[in-house]
C-alpha cells in the first residue's frame, strides 16, 4: 500500500510543472478573449443604429423591406455575424437558399466562438483545483519534518494557482454569458432577413 501511495504521490508532483504551465497558457487564452470581447462591444455600440434600424424596417409592414435589406447588404464593414453574414451574402442575397446556408453557417460560428470561453471558464477553476491539491502533499510533509519555509512556498503555489484559475473562470463565464445573449439576437435577427428575403423573392416571383 505504502509503494502504491508513494507512486501516487510522485506522480501527482510531476504534474505540478504542467499544471502551472497549462493555467498560464489559459491566462493568456482568456485575456485574448477579453481583448476580442472589448473589441466587439465597441464596434456593436457603435453599429446599433444601424441595427435598430434594420430591425425596425423589417417588423415594420411596407415596401421598405427591401430598401432596408439592399442597404444592409451593401455596409457589411465589421467582424460580427451580422457584418459576417451581409459580407458573405452579397453576391447571393437575392437568392434565400443560399441565405438559409450562410445562416446555419453563422450559427455553427456562433456556437463555436460561445464554446471555446466555455472552456475556458470550465478548465480555469478544474486547473486551479489540481494546483491547489498538488502542492499541499509537499507542504503537509515539509510541515511534518518542521521546514516551515518549504511549506510556506508550497501554500504559495496552493494558494496563487486558484486565485487564477478563479479569475480565468470567471472572466471566460462573464464573455460567455454576454456573448451568447448578443449572438441570439443577432442569429434571430439574421433569421427575420432571411424571411423577409423569402418573402420579397416570393412577391416579386407572384409580380
Amino acid at each position: 500500500m505504502n509503494v502504491v501511495a508513494d507512486g501516487l504521490y510522485r506522480v501527482s508532483s510531476v504534474l505540478l510543472a504542467p499544471v502551472v504551465a497549462l493555467l498560464l497558457l489559459l491566462l493568456g487564452l482568456v485575456l485574448l478573449q477579453v481583448g476580442r470581447f472589448l473589441r466587439e462591444a465597441l464596434e456593436r455600440r457603435r453599429d446599433r443604429e444601424r441595427r435598430d434600424a434594420l430591425r425596425g424596417a423589417l417588423v415594420s409592414s411596407g415596401p421598405e423591406h427591401g430598401a432596408a435589406l439592399d442597404r444592409f447588404f451593401a455596409a457589411p464593414a465589421g467582424e460580427g455575424l451580422l457584418e459576417r453574414f451581409a459580407r458573405e451574402g452579397g453576391a447571393v442575397h437575392e437568392s434565400p437558399r443560399h441565405l438559409e446556408a450562410l445562416l446555419g453557417g453563422c450559427e455553427v460560428a456562433a456556437a463555436a466562438a460561445v464554446a471555446r470561453t466555455a472552456f475556458l471558464g470550465r478548465a480555469g477553476p478544474i486547473l486551479g483545483l489540481m494546483g491547489t491539491l498538488i502542492p499541499m502533499g509537499p507542504a503537509l510533509v515539509s510541515l511534518s519534518q518542521g521546514d516551515v519555509a518549504e511549506m510556506s512556498r508550497s501554500l504559495v503555489v496552493a494558494f496563487t494557482t486558484t486565485v487564477v484559475g478563479l479569475l480565468v473562470g470567471l472572466l471566460a463565464m462573464a464573455v460567455s454569458t454576454v456573448r451568447r445573449h448578443w449572438y441570439a439576437a443577432d442569429l434571430a435577427l439574421l433569421e427575420h432577413v432571411v424571411a423577409c428575403r423569402d418573402a420579397t423573392s416570393s412577391e416579386g416571383a407572384r409580380g
